[in-house]
């Protein structure tokens, strides 16, 4: 009787929990689970082997990485799309109050004329293998978790450096598909001779701006293109005038037609970091702790600079970068703590950890106990996290709010170190980073921020702080620091050449303050350490046993590898409202006309004014197409993905997602979790018909 009301039970609550099974467009696939895909069911009219294909040439040898963003080969000569927001901190080099390309955008006629991005590196993956077995060997008798974590760091680095004597000229990476259970070794081709073709303008780029940023119905042109450059033997180099643009083995075909609504499509790309496999309390931790305070500290941080940006256009140039990064983390930050609170997230995890002990001691009694207490020594776990949540990222923000404050734990550091370990390489390093501090400096930013730092940290009680300030409030404080030697930057480079004993010796308050939380910051970080070591340890045990109870296929969290998903053009109901999929120029008129962040310039204007549409009109839509929306599984890192129809051309680029599809980091569902992709009809017609850049249109076009 008792067995039987067990099993009842267990098929009530599979039934009212089937919001938990996945849906069927659900996933971000790595490219060793492709072959486990049904490609014609899909609709598709390519094969597993038309993507990836190590003895051939797939869609995938046209995929590139792009300093953590994704973009595509769209020409024989080296030509990558990605968004306009993956490239544009790259134009800050080259900008001047009087050539702005930041604001106006940027056209190189010829390949002559094309910019070098520093510091931009393109990577292309070439093969893989799983080494699974190699890099778990010899930790299943390891008990404590930090032992267990420097064995596998040691596994892997032994693994790494045999892979580099047998493949000579790839760079290797393993990546952890599941903390102590999945690795898969990749081969990589990095490019970093890396130019600027086509950047549209900023109100172009960004049309709609924070207003706009995660939100549907929505008209960006977030797109530009760049240039991959070779060695005239035809091998990655470093910048030279006497490089040539790179063959790709593999490039995109365009489809000027574009799509409709309900086509089938998929995306290639390097979704950044999902948590989807991780316990409920990990979305208590998240939900209560990390979000809420770094978005309101990134919001706060955003109006300050975003005062000092009205005062003058070098202001503007200085930050625009800086604002952009930190208010798209703030929005993003904002969409995920809304939606976890409108779906309930943490109940309906919570929820499933229930079912999955139902379903294990329905048929697995020992797997059940095992699982019971493996969560809840998780659930221990991310209560001590919650604990020291606040310190451990107060000490990082500290030093990022702060240019200050980072140069004062380069000075302390320094200080530290052993004679040995203050090698002339080491200082030359250390001057380095401290002249970039210099150099990024602003006294009345810096202080607003130093003294909001210090508020929060006395009301988190960080260890040492109250000595350190002296028993000052924060004001005074602050105005000291701002007329002491830090200011000084001869003093600083002259002070690290100094013996230890002498730099700790120094008066600089903010020094000093370095000091004095160093062994509070210590402890917390080695708190940190110890929490996520035995989180590591145990969290394949959790993913196992849920999955056997489940029967689902394991479909790890994305970790910046590449990776497939698909799905179809669809729009959603958000609020009760019907959101068509697709957007049109005539939108970007009605939201100019309403001022703000909505800006558009004559060019713009004029070529929609004028109807300047050639092939790219669509009479069903009576214009031309701008953004589309659509159902497949993306995250961070997706930017400047290829939206492919199921012929494996191209119709779009990928650069966000909906408000409420925030959440995708967490957990998705085809109600709301929705992408945002430039058409690229759009992409054309911009650049043809506003940037006058009709040569690289012939380009795509391979004519």
């Amino acid at each position: 009787m008792r067995r039987n009301f067990l099993l009842t039970a267990i098929v009530f609550v599979l039934f009212s929990a089937s919001s938990f099974r996945y849906a069927p467009a659900e996933g971000m696939y790595p490219i060793s689970l492709l072959n486990t895909l049904d490609f014609a069911q899909m609709g598709m009219n390519l094969k597993a082997e038309d993507i990836f294909n190590e003895e051939g040439n797939g869609l995938i040898n046209a995929i590139v990485n792009i300093n953590g963003c994704t973009g595509s080969f769209i020409s024989k000569n080296g030509l990558i799309l990605t968004n306009h927001h993956c490239v544009f901190s790259s134009l800050k080099p080259h900008t001047t109050e009087e050539h702005n390309y930041m604001r106006d955008g940027f056209l190189a006629e010829e390949t002559s004329y094309e910019l070098p991005m520093s510091g931009y590196k393109v990577r292309i993956m070439k093969s893989y293998t799983d080494v699974s077995a190699k890099i778990v060997a010899g930790i299943g008798a390891i008990k404590d978790p930090l032992a267990r974590d420097a064995k596998i760091k040691e596994n892997m680095a032994a693994v790494k450096k045999k892979e580099e004597a047998n493949f000579p000229g790839f760079e290797i990476e393993i990546s952890e598909m599941l903390a102590g259970s999945s690795y898969i070794l990749f081969r990589y081709e990095y490019l970093t001779d890396i130019r600027l073709v086509y950047v549209p303008p900023r109100y172009i780029g960004e049309f709609g701006g924070e207003t706009d940023n995660w939100m549907w119905p929505r008209h960006s042109g977030d797109f530009s293109f760049v240039r991959a450059y070779v060695g005239k033997d035809g091998k990655p180099a470093d910048y030279s005038k006497d490089n040539v643009p790179y063959h790709p083995q593999r490039y995109l075909q365009a489809d000027f037609n574009g799509v409709q609504d309900a086509d089938l499509v998929f995306i290639l790309g390097y979704p950044g970091r999902t948590y989807r496999h991780y316990p409920a309390e990990f979305i208590n931790y998240m939900e209560s702790v990390q979000m809420p305070y770094i978005s309101e500290l990134w919001d706060w941080e955003i109006q300050q600079m975003e005062a000092l940006t009205k005062q003058s256009e070098a202001y503007e140039i200085k930050y625009a970068t800086q604002i952009k990064r930190l208010a798209n983390t703030m929005k993003n930050y904002k969409g995920k703590l809304q939606s976890l609170d409108r779906i309930d997230l943490y109940k309906k995890k919570k929820g499933e950890e229930e079912l999955v002990k139902l379903l294990l001691a329905g048929h697995h009694n020992d797997d059940a106990e095992q699982f019971a207490s493996t969560l809840a020594e998780l659930n221990k776990l991310y209560d001590q996290m919650i604990a020291i949540g606040e310190k451990r990222f107060w000490y990082g923000q500290l030093t990022q709010a702060s240019n200050y404050a980072e140069l004062a734990s380069y000075v302390a550091s320094y200080g530290s170190l052993t004679e040995e370990q203050r090698s002339k390489e080491t200082r030359q390093k250390y001057l380095q980073a401290i002249r970039r501090c210099y150099r990024q400096y602003d006294e009345n930013l810096d202080s607003l921020f130093v003294g909001r730092m210090l508020r929060d940290g006395k009301k988190f009680g960080i260890e040492g702080l109250s000595e350190a300030m002296d028993g000052m409030g924060a004001g005074k404080f602050v105005s000291k620091v701002y007329k002491g030697k830090i200011t000084d930057s001869s003093y600083v480079i002259k002070l690290i050449t100094k013996k230890p004993d002498k730099i700790k010796k120094t008066k600089d308050l903010l020094v000093q303050m370095q000091y004095k939380l160093a062994a509070g910051q210590n402890h917390v970080a080695q708190q940190s350490t110890d929490i996520d070591a035995a989180i590591r340890a145990l969290l394949p045990i959790y993913v196992e046993l849920k999955m056997r109870a489940k029967g689902d296929q394991f479909i790890p969290d994305a970790n910046s590898t590449l990776r497939f998903t698909y799905g179809t053009i669809k729009g959603y109901t958000p609020n009760d409202t019907y959101m068509p999929p697709v957007t049109t120029v005539n939108g970007i008129l009605e939201k100019a006309a309403k001022g703000g962040e909505y800006v558009m310039e004559d060019a713009l204007r004029e070529a929609i004014m004028n109807h300047n549409s050639g092939e790219f009109y669509r009479k069903e839509l009576g214009s031309v197409p701008v953004n589309i929306l659509y159902n497949t599984d993306t995250s961070g890192g997706n930017s400047g993905s290829p939206i492919l129809n199921k012929n494996g051309d191209l119709v779009g680029l990928n650069f966000d997602r909906c408000f409420e599809a925030c959440v995708n980091d967490f957990a998705w569902d085809d109600s709301y979790s929705r992408s945002i992709g430039v058409d690229i009809r759009y992409i054309l017609w911009v650049t043809q018909y506003v940037g006058n850049a009709d040569h690289l249109v012939k380009e795509i076009r391979n004519l």
